[in-house]
């Protein structure tokens, strides 16, 4: 427990009787269905557990500092990818995102982010940083809204708890900031939200262009090739587009050929793309490695040092040509988790002590992992949940859990920390894509 109001609001909980907790469970289900919050072709929602995180006032400072820190410190490793051969020889990228990254100018500013971290109320460790195409904004804060409704009637939630961030604004206002930054002229730019529209959290997409209607704006929800390229731009149906909101990860956008449109206008900036291209560069895993390397030192201070020793989790670039990783990797098999460059929603993820040896070494020993990421693996913490399962049956057990820490630009380019999420699962490998919980995290004040 993180503190004596998680406890409380445990205990308020534990002591409903069966048929309050179902009750209570049906409720809140009823809020999030009633918010979209269902991954494609499902009606009921995502798991979201009747108790939640508490982090006091200190620890979010300590949190968001350090945060800050370590997301400065990445960008000066972005800096020194554009200047550096070394630097882009060691960061092995598909080659038309290398190309691309060399050839074009990214816009200023830097669109919405997501740090995904182990928090145990001490001890803060950074795994990943989610930034070319972080999704959920918007079904997040309605789960935020959702839970808070449903937890206030029962009086499980106290009205102080209920955070003022909305993270749709502040989406918004990163939006608006970068359009403008960039020469944006329009009052009110035309938006396209373009990517798959078979993608799980289509709900979101559909939210989020209703939004941006409620803003003002003109909106269309869209596949690439509905968009054509004129002479000034895009355009969808004879209207002009000024930003396209893009949904889907940069390789969805490289490899097809119907995103062309999309491309050379990026690339004559006749569009503002959110999040840019650019912005896959900061969450690339393998610069986790370049923070620990000696040889990139020079690039940080004696304070960031010290916070990426403390919240940085040892990290290596997979090298299959290098015979001694490769055997290290195989005597320090569960101390070490091993992820790809190009995947997400826990793709392709192996954690060393959960895989057979046999399945290890082969995967070890297969070149086409040249080029990944490989990190220390750190202990998962875990909390008390309460929860109901799908046949109606109350459960109380302890599940793992990770801190989903959302930051947003400001208008003056500034970092702005929105609400705090907390994903649960009884895997090791936490996302919601691959059947986890997601709850929101409340600050009090000790």
């Amino acid at each position: 427990m993180f503190n004596t109001t998680e406890e409380e609001q445990l205990k308020d909980i534990q002591s409903l009787s069966e048929k309050e907790i179902l009750q209570l469970k049906i409720d809140l289900d009823k809020a999030l269905v009633e918010k979209k919050f269902c991954l494609k072709g499902q009606t009921s929602p995502i798991p979201v557990h009747l108790n939640t995180f508490f982090l006091t006032k200190e620890q979010q400072k300590s949190l968001q500092e350090k945060s800050n820190i370590i997301i400065q410190c990445i960008k000066k490793v972005v800096q020194e990818y554009y200047i550096s051969p070394e630097l882009q020889a060691k960061i092995l990228l598909h080659p038309a995102e290398k190309t691309l990254f060399l050839s074009t100018t990214p816009s200023k500013g830097f669109g919405m982010m997501r740090l995904d971290a182990f928090y145990n109320g001490d001890q803060i460790k950074f795994v990943e940083l989610n930034s070319d195409y972080p999704e959920g904004v918007v079904i997040f804060q309605n789960s935020c809204e959702a839970y808070d409704e449903t937890l206030l009637a029962w009086k499980l939630l106290k009205p102080n708890h209920v955070s003022t961030i909305d993270n749709k604004e502040l989406f918004y206002e990163n939006v608006v900031a970068l359009y403008k930054m960039n020469g944006g002229k329009q009052q009110k730019p035309s938006i396209a939200l373009v990517g798959p529209i078979d993608r799980l959290f289509i709900s979101e997409y559909e939210l989020l262009t209703k939004f941006f209607l409620d803003k003002g704006h003109k909106a269309f929800l869209v596949e690439p090739q509905e968009l054509s390229l004129t002479e000034t731009g895009l355009s969808y149906n004879g209207e002009s587009i000024h930003i396209v909101r893009r949904l889907g990860e940069m390789r969805y956008f490289r490899e097809n050929e119907f995103a062309k449109p999309i491309l050379e206008a990026y690339k004559k900036r006749q569009v503002l793309l959110v999040n840019d291209l650019h912005n896959r560069l900061w969450g690339i895993k393998t610069f986790f490695a370049i923070l620990h390397d000696k040889n990139f030192s020079y690039l940080f201070s004696e304070e960031e040092k010290m916070v990426i020793e403390e919240t940085i989790p040892k990290t290596w670039i997979v090298d299959s040509h290098n015979k001694e990783q490769r055997e290290n990797f195989l005597s320090q098999k569960n101390k070490i988790v091993l992820k790809p460059n190009d995947d997400s929603e826990g793709n392709l993820v192996y954690i060393g002590k959960d895989t057979s040896d046999d399945a290890w070494r082969k995967i070890v020993f297969d070149t086409e992992i040249h080029g990944w990421t490989a990190q220390e693996l750190i202990p998962i913490p875990k909390k008390q949940i309460i929860g109901v399962t799908k046949d109606g049956k109350k459960f109380e057990k302890e599940l793992y859990f990770d801190l989903m820490i959302h930051i947003f630009m400001g208008k003056d380019g500034e970092v702005i920390f929105g609400n705090m999420g907390a994903r649960t699962s009884e895997s090791s490998i936490l996302n919601v894509a691959k059947g986890g919980g997601i709850n929101s995290v409340k600050i009090v004040e000790k």
